[in-house]
C-alpha cells in the first residue's frame, strides 16, 4: 500500500513556505531537497533557500529528505562524513549513487578492474555507518539499481534503519520497462518517469508489482515548468495519491 510520496528538486525558483505548506494539505508528502553537486543552481536550493527551508520545516514538523550528491556524497562514500548543515530538520538521508567506489574510475564496485574491489567494497559500507550514525538521520536509503543492493541488506543485517529505492533509471526520470518486484525484507520505494500525467497508471501498477507490501514513490523530472518547480503539478500528483489511499 502507498504509504509516502517524495517531491523532489524544490529550489530558489519557489518560496520554502509554499513548498511545505503542501504537507499542511497533504500529509503523506515528504519533500526530497538536493544537495551537493551544485548551489543555488536548478535543482539545488541556495544556502540561504536551504537554511530558511530547514528552519521552518523544523518548526512546522514536516517531513523531509535530503538527497546527497556530488561532494557531499564523496565525503561519506570516502571518509564517512556528511559537512551539511541544517541535518537536524531532515528525517531522512538518500545516497544518489549507483554501485560507485570509493576511488577514481568511474566503474561500479563491480565492475573496477582494481583487484581491490573487496577492500573497497569494505570501506564504502563502513564510511556509510559512520556518517549515518554521526549525522543523526533516522533513516538511509539507498538507490537500487543491481549494482549496489549488497549495501541496503548490509545495513538491514547490521540493524540499521535503513531503505531502498528502485530507480534504475538513474535517477534520468526514465519509466523502467516493469517495476520490480520488491525484495519482501526491505522497505521500499519506487521512481523512475512518475509524474502528474501518469500518477493513475504508475500508481496502479507499482502497486500490482508491491503486492501487499506498502511501499512509497518519488518523482522528480516531470514536476517542472520551464524550469521551475511546480506547484500546481504537485498538487496534481498529491491529489491522485490522496484518492488511491482511500482505495
Amino acid at each position: 500500500m502507498l504509504r509516502r510520496v517524495t517531491l523532489t528538486g524544490a529550489d530558489d525558483s519557489v518560496e520554502p513556505g509554499e513548498v511545505l505548506a503542501l504537507g499542511h494539505e497533504y500529509p503523506f508528502v515528504e519533500l526530497g531537497i538536493l544537495v551537493g553537486s551544485q548551489e543555488g543552481k536548478h535543482r539545488f536550493p541556495s544556502a540561504k533557500w536551504l537554511m530558511r527551508f530547514a528552519d521552518i520545516a523544523a518548526r512546522a514538523k514536516r517531513q523531509v529528505a535530503l538527497h546527497v550528491c556530488g561532494k557531499i556524497l564523496d565525503g561519506i562514500l570516502k571518509r564517512g562524513e556528511c559537512v551539511c548543515p541544517y541535518l537536524g530538520a531532515f528525517e531522512r538521508m538518500q545516497l544518489n549513487f549507483h554501485g560507485e567506489p570509493a576511488n577514481a574510475g568511474g566503474h561500479s564496485l563491480e565492475e573496477h578492474p582494481d583487484a581491490r574491489v573487496a577492500m573497497d567494497r569494505k570501506k564504502v559500507f563502513d564510511n556509510i555507518v559512520a556518517a549515518g550514525r554521526a549525522t543523526g538521520v533516522h533513516e538511509l536509503i539507498v538507490q537500487l539499481d543491481g549494482v549496489n543492493n549488497w549495501i541496503l541488506d548490509g545495513l538491514v543485517l547490521h540493524g540499521i534503519r535503513a531503505s531502498g529505492l528502485y530507480d534504475v533509471s538513474h535517477g534520468s526520470g526514465t519509466k523502467p520497462a516493469a517495476w520490480p518486484t520488491p525484495n519482501v525484507r526491505w522497505k521500499i520505494g519506487f521512481a523512475g518517469g512518475i509524474g502528474p500525467e501518469t500518477i493513475a497508471e504508475d500508481l496502479a501498477q507499482i502497486a500490482k508489482a508491491a503486492g501487499r507490501q506498502d511501499f512509497w514513490i518519488d518523482m522528480e523530472s516531470n514536476l517542472y515548468t520551464d524550469r521551475v518547480f511546480d506547484l500546481a503539478k504537485c498538487r496534481r500528483v498529491l491529489d491522485v495519491c490522496k484518492d488511491f489511499m482511500r482505495q
